[in-house]
């Protein structure tokens, strides 16, 4: 599931430290209807950086081009699908993406958001280009003053060479979301919000659409555009 939350984070510009979560899901299927969807099939982040031939295999491509395979109410690693996310998009203004995450199969579930604003259609009206951004907490503390860089052990790059197991892995994954969760919480959380053992938590849909409109006022970072590339990895 490692890899898989890398390209979530990547696709959906989830800042981790600030954004909102929740213990139990806020939206549910129904909150979708009526509205048009994502279109099934593989989606990139758009990178102009990241050159690359879509008519490759997936398995092809360079990183860069953070590839997710998009079904009708899972995200899904195009290499490994067997590891999926179940998601929903709700209705309203601004779209929320819901985000079910599970670590590890005996470990308990937890929900991100982002929100969506579509940009493009295909001719059955699904959304085929989107904007994201993550669903915050509160106004993003102030930066942090950058720390110097630490001298790399002498085998990095013996342990770069290499794949990393899967307690590595595991042990990585914890430590990113730790580190994320452990710092740069807002100052002032909005109206609804719960900071419990470092994360910020919501209960209920009002709060959550009234963080996803005013979180796209703190995107301050270069927008993170996704959009669909093909049906098939």
């Amino acid at each position: 599931m490692r890899r898989l939350m890398i390209l979530l984070a990547a696709a959906l510009a989830l800042g981790g430290c600030n954004m909102v979560m929740a213990e139990t899901p806020i939206l549910t299927a129904a909150d979708a209807e009526g509205a048009p969807s994502l279109r099934p099939g593989v989606w990139i982040t758009r990178d102009p950086e990241c050159r690359f031939n879509p008519r490759k295999r997936v398995k092809d491509w360079p990183e860069c081009a953070s590839p997710l395979l998009v079904g009708s109410d899972s995200l899904t690693n195009p290499m490994k699908q067997e590891e999926a996310a179940p998601y929903v998009l709700a209705a309203g203004e601004p779209r929320i993406l819901q985000l079910e995450l599970r670590p590890e199969p005996d470990a308990p579930r937890l929900y991100l958001f982002a929100g969506l604003q579509p940009l493009k259609f295909d001719r059955q009206g699904r959304i085929v280009e989107a904007r994201t951004w993550a669903v915050q907490c509160g106004p993003p503390p102030p930066p942090k003053a950058d720390a110097p860089a630490a001298d790399p052990p002498a085998d990095a790059a013996a342990a770069d060479a290499s794949p990393p197991s899967d307690a590595q892995a595991r042990a990585e994954m914890e430590k990113m979301v730790s580190d994320a969760l452990a710092s740069g919480l807002t100052r002032e959380p909005l109206p609804g919000m719960t900071v419990k053992d470092g994360m910020c938590v919501v209960r209920t849909v009002e709060p959550l659409r009234h963080a996803a409109r005013e979180s796209l006022a703190w995107d301050t970072e270069p927008h993170t555009i996704i959009a669909w590339v093909r049906e098939r990895p």
